[in-house]
């Protein structure tokens, strides 16, 4: 799992906060990107993914 909530505090990631913009996320380059060019590298999410245990 990756959380994004301590990137939409901050610039131009606050557009996040709308779900419906958020909803708009594609596949970038090993990464995600929006349509504003707001993007999340592959390494920034493979440094802070987390496992979740399924009951």
């Amino acid at each position: 799992m990756f959380d994004v909530k301590p990137y939409i505090e901050k610039g131009v990631f606050r557009q996040l906060q709308d779900i419906n913009y958020f909803k708009q996320v594609k596949p970038f380059f090993c990464g995600i990107t929006w349509p504003n060019e707001q993007d999340l590298s592959a390494d920034t999410i493979a440094c802070e993914l987390k496992q979740v245990e399924i009951a």
